[in-house]
């Protein structure tokens, strides 16, 4: 069994690269992502006994690098992105949360006696990972205690039911076209738009796309994500009840949208690194 403390991170480090490039060579892996790819490794190294069950990397990891991803993550959102959505997709996505967390408030009810009193736990982490990605899913799992072994299950049922979700919207707006009128395309923006794709798919891409880091700008990131992670921690202790999650987010995303920090390169970089 692996447990020295610098062996293990870089195990840890390997596998994270190795989901990487899964996700870059392969559909199926692209399909089921990065974050959930590195979940299943771990877990099935843990299970073949290869790595410990608990151990302070993993502290290290679930702990502040976490808190340091979700706040350069954060850095890179661009609220005023919400004006190019409009309120018609807006509304869907509300709709989309408002039914996600429903089901997963039913599921709960139903099956509370199979989790052993955590089912309400369950129904918090799938409704954030069904409403903001992996983010959601770690952020809201570590704030409310969600059992090491449920994360695991969590994690694998959530990869079996995305990949036959994905399917489901691929294949129902297709069926369901066949009862609306065909929309009038820009033929030559879509010639544009394909160019653009073959030159070169991943150019958008956080894990793959190419950014002008200087150190700086990493010293910079550095010291904002720790201060902001002691200022939530700070802010959440002196203000009992509110989690510190919550003031977290809300400074990364006050902070994130200053202009001096918005110049700043690599924070979608060091975050994606992170939360994996």
């Amino acid at each position: 069994m692996i447990s020295d403390p610098a062996l293990l991170t870089a195990l840890l480090a390997g596998i994270t690269a190795l989901a990487f490039w899964l996700d870059l060579r392969y559909g199926w892996a692209r399909t089921v992502g990065a974050t959930m790819l590195v979940i299943l490794f771990g877990a099935l190294l843990s299970n073949l006994g290869l790595v410990p069950f608990t151990s302070p990397v993993y502290d290290a990891v679930s702990g502040p690098v976490t808190s340091l991803a979700i706040v350069w993550l954060l850095f890179a959102v661009d609220i005023r992105d919400l004006r190019d959505a409009g309120p018609t997709m807006l509304a869907a996505f509300l709709i989309a949360i408002a039914a996600t967390a429903v089901g997963a408030v039913t599921a709960a009810l139903l099956f509370d006696g199979a989790f052993a009193g955590d089912a309400w736990k369950m129904a918090g982490v799938m409704t954030g990972t069904y409403a903001g990605g992996s983010l959601n899913f770690v952020a809201v799992g570590r704030e409310l205690e969600f059992p090491p072994a449920l994360f695991s299950a969590a994690t694998a049922s959530d990869a079996v039911m995305t990949a036959v979700w994905f399917g489901a919207t691929m294949m129902v707006p297709v069926w369901l076209g066949r009862f609306y009128p065909e929309p009038k395309h820009d033929h030559h923006a879509s010639r544009a738009d394909e160019a653009l794709a073959d030159a070169d798919p991943m150019a958008d891409h956080p894990f793959f796309s190419e950014a002008p880091l200087r150190v700086l700008d990493i010293s910079l990131l550095l010291a904002l994500g720790f201060g902001l992670v002691w200022a939530a921690e700070a802010v959440s202790e002196a203000l009992a009840g509110v989690p510190s999650i919550l003031w977290l987010t809300t400074f990364a995303l006050a902070v994130g949208h200053t202009p001096w920090v918005r110049r700043l390169h690599g924070a979608m970089h060091l975050g994606s690194l992170g939360l994996h």
